[in-house]
């Protein structure tokens, strides 16, 4: 008797610990589709020309007002973040201490941003999807899913947890609270160097490269 209950004992001590490895592994699953970049500081130069010749390439788009195509990789935009501190050292405080290699991927028309988070010690994997849709003077912010590893964060939840952080910033600034609301932002964009601000007309994310159709915009006075 003693015997048998030690075995039941032991198995559900075996169904404990494997419940709470899985918990463990599904809080840091890590997705395929999560590549941070890392840029050598050897490699600071090239990242610098390659960053002055995307923008260069955008900036010739904004000289005249005629729609044009803008097109830039989900590498190239990983690679920008991870070398910030390589344009100005200042830029590396802009990612809070307790997130780690955050990066982006593109692809079915969904922008997916995933980074290892810290709080209390405890490390997990967070993502969030996000389908943009330019429609006329909106961006349409549209199907939102946000995951803890494998575990999908309720919507009621991150509802929450998106007042705590920005309660403050809502109330500086409406437009934030109407994108959290409603889901929208204005489709209106100052460009500095030149004399048309922009808006996007056609946005499509596929194979790791985000398209962009863009439009420049007789700047109000």
């Amino acid at each position: 008797m003693k015997t048998k209950t030690q075995i039941i004992f032991f198995c559900i001590s075996l169904l404990v610990s494997g419940l709470l490895l899985g918990g463990y592994f599904a809080l840091v699953y890590i997705p395929s589709w999560y590549h941070p970049a890392y840029v050598d500081p050897v490699d600071q130069e090239g990242l610098r020309d390659n960053f002055t010749a995307i923008t260069a390439r955008f900036n010739e788009g904004m000289q005249h007002q005629k729609s044009f195509d803008f097109s830039i990789s989900a590498q190239q935009i990983n690679s920008f973040i991870s070398g910030m501190e390589f344009f100005d050292p200042r830029l590396k405080d802009i990612v809070p201490s307790g997130v780690q290699d955050p990066a982006i991927q593109l692809e079915n028309d969904y922008l997916k941003v995933g980074a290892v988070v810290r709080q209390d010690g405890k490390k997990a994997f967070a993502s969030f999807w996000i389908k943009i849709t330019p429609l006329g003077e909106w961006l349409v912010l549209d199907d939102l899913k946000v995951k803890i590893g494998l575990y999908p964060v309720p919507q009621s939840m991150l509802a929450r947890q998106i007042e705590t952080i920005t309660g403050n910033v809502s109330q500086s600034f409406p437009i934030v609270k109407q994108m959290l609301e409603k889901g929208q932002y204005p489709n209106c964009f100052r460009y500095p160097n030149s004399d048309y601000d922009f808006r996007i007309t056609h946005l499509r994310a596929a194979d790791g490269v985000l398209y962009v159709t863009i439009e420049p915009l007789a700047r109000q006075k």
